[in-house]
Parts: structure tokens; C-alpha cells; sequence
């Protein structure tokens, strides 16, 4: 969807904007120091390649075109890097509309009470085998792990049934 978006401003004029407007008279002769790590020598160089402009560093391999390097710059995320380069290199971005979920967000806080709360009612209810679902999708939302050893298997290696 970005693509035509990434190549209106994939050329290496563009690259050097960008790269001047955060480190202004560092670049010359399309290297310089790299601002992502201590450098005393040259090792950041940008070059045009027939897809785009892109810069690398060959002390500490860093490297990508010019959304990258404004995200990598600015710790920002995709979105709002194409807006940055866009306004540094002074054009026009007319992005589309995107709907987003207007209604109350899910987080992991909001998640883990929903199925706690469901749980409960479960449990209320009697429903056993409702609960104990409902506590693996919570436990899932936590990151929780559990290692299951089944004391009987089948042949395929399968859990089997118990019997009361």
C-alpha cells in the first residue's frame, strides 16, 4: 500500500536531504561518521542501487533506505517516519484515509480481566471444562508456559482419556 509512497522519495538527492537535515555538513562524498554508533573513521555511506537509496554502515552493519533511517533517528514507527521524510523533504503526502477501531482498545490489562472475569462465571456455573479454557486463553495473554506430561498416551503419542 506505502510502495508508490516510498518511491516518490527513494533517490539518493532524497537520502542526502534527509541525512543533512539530522547531521547538517557531516555528509561528504556520500560517507561520513555513523551517527548510530562511536565511529572515528568514515564507515557510513549511502549509494543508489537500482530500487532505491540506502545507507549502511560497515562497522556496525546498520542499514536501510530512508524510512529506516528517520525510525532508526527519531525511535518512531513506520507511519509517522513516511510523514517526517515527507515534511523534511518538503512534498506533498496525501496518505488515505485508514479506519481505525474507534470503540474501547483492547490491552493486555483489559484482556486478562475479560477472561478472568469469565472464569469466574464459569466456575459459578459449574461449567469445568468452560473455566479451564477460559484460564489457558488468560494464561496465554501473560506469557504464562506450563509443561504437560501425560501419564498415559496412546500409541500416536497422544493424551488419553481417563476414566473415573
Amino acid at each position: 500500500m506505502f510502495k508508490t509512497y516510498i518511491q516518490e522519495i527513494n533517490n539518493i538527492r532524497d537520502l542526502e536531504s534527509v541525512i543533512n537535515y539530522y547531521y547538517p555538513n557531516q555528509l561528504k562524498r556520500n560517507k561520513m561518521s555513523c551517527p548510530f554508533h562511536k565511529d572515528k573513521t568514515p564507515s557510513f555511506s549511502i549509494v543508489h542501487k537500482g530500487n532505491g537509496a540506502f545507507y549502511k554502515c560497515f562497522s556496525c552493519s546498520e542499514g536501510g533506505d530512508i524510512i529506516k533511517f528517520i525510525q532508526k533517528t527519531e525511535n518512531i514507527p513506520f507511519i509517522q517516519a513516511l510523514q517526517k521524510a515527507y515534511e523534511i523533504l518538503n512534498k506533498p503526502l496525501n496518505l488515505p484515509n485508514i479506519k481505525t477501531n474507534t470503540s474501547k482498545s483492547l490491552n493486555k490489562e483489559n484482556l486478562i480481566n475479560f477472561y478472568n472475569n469469565k472464569y469466574e462465571k464459569s466456575l459459578q456455573e459449574g461449567d469445568l471444562d468452560k473455566a479451564f479454557e477460559l484460564s489457558c486463553k488468560s494464561d496465554e495473554v501473560t506469557n504464562k508456559k506450563y509443561n504437560i506430561i501425560y501419564p498415559f498416551v496412546n500409541k500416536k503419542g497422544e493424551p488419553m482419556k481417563m476414566k473415573y
